[in-house]
């Protein structure tokens, strides 16, 4: 690859569970620098430079993104999760909402494209299948802060990416999640329950970091959904994760959300549609069954 098609790219958040899988990937095409802040940068990491940033410190932030001057900026660190941000909603504002327009500014002053990283939950769940045009209503303090963040992006960058990107789901070794868990639960042989009436586009991990890289390297512009061909419940995505890894069905019970108890409203479906991605990317979206075949394959190498 000559050196005028390489991209330096700033990735915050690399110790998390996207911004891990997506600092491996993105720095096999390009030169790579990550951010992490509270939790450690993954093992044997492949990257150079990593180095502790604080997003809320807009002196920090605006010092390192000068310093390192990137091309673009993929912004992955955030406050997480309907309950967490429910339970710290001070926290959720200051990480996501200030923290972003930090990241945003500092973008805008030395001419990076900022890719931002939002999330399905800005709708209410009344419907499904969002395109992009779905005006966002979201009923929880963590799609409320993450839809503000994407204000912020759009008034403050000349050129950016808002990426809606639905539940994630894949292999990280550094950061165990909802497939994992699964799937050892089914193997000890534990009976689990999942929710039959929420409904997400779930997305495999390395498609999403494939099209996030192409995003971040493009000229695309605006507005897109991060998500899978299927709108599906979690219950639907367990059971067909059991038949594809040959593990037992019937220690999957349905629940549903009335079932579980919190103070924060939970959207039931915020299902996307995602023709405009498929539209205006090369980066293939695989259905779910191809994408589980390969991630069964991807679980057998690394177990």
């Amino acid at each position: 690859m000559s050196n005028q098609n390489v991209h330096r790219v700033l990735i915050t958040g690399v110790g998390g569970f996207i911004g891990s899988a997506l600092a491996k990937f993105c720095s096999s095409q390009n030169e790579t620098i990550g951010t992490i802040h509270s939790t450690d940068a993954p093992e044997e990491s492949v990257l150079g430079q990593i180095l502790r940033l604080d997003v809320r410190d807009s002196g920090q932030v605006c010092e390192a993104i000068s310093r390192y001057s990137p091309t673009t900026i993929i912004h992955c660190a955030a406050f997480n999760g309907i309950i967490p941000c429910a339970r710290n909603p001070d926290l959720a504002i200051e990480v996501n909402v200030h923290g972003t327009e930090n990241i945003a500014r500092a973008a805008e002053k030395v001419g990076a494209k900022l890719v931002y990283l939002s999330t399905d939950i800005v709708f209410n769940g009344g419907k499904g299948n969002y395109s992009e045009d779905d005006l966002p209503d979201p009923i929880c303090t963590y799609g409320k802060t993450k839809l503000e963040a994407e204000e912020v992006v759009k008034s403050v960058c000349s050129i950016y990416i808002v990426g809606r990107v639905a539940l994630v789901y894949g292999i990280n070794r550094y950061r165990k999640r909802f497939t994992e868990q699964v799937i050892e639960s089914l193997q000890r042989g534990d009976k689990i329950q999942l929710f039959s009436d929420e409904y997400r586009s779930q997305i495999y991990l390395p498609v999403l970091c494939n099209t996030l890289v192409e995003l971040a390297t493009g000229d695309l512009n605006g507005t897109y959904h991060l998500c899978g061909n299927d709108s599906i419940s979690r219950l639907e995505f367990g059971l067909e994760l059991a038949r594809v890894f040959g593990l037992n069905p019937n220690l999957i019970m349905p629940t549903t959300s009335a079932d579980f108890q919190s103070d924060e409203k939970r959207p039931l479906n915020c299902s996307m549609t995602n023709g405009k991605l498929r539209r205006d990317l090369k980066t293939e979206m695989p259905s779910l069954r191809e994408a589980l075949k390969e991630l069964h394959q991807e679980y057998q190498r690394i177990s």
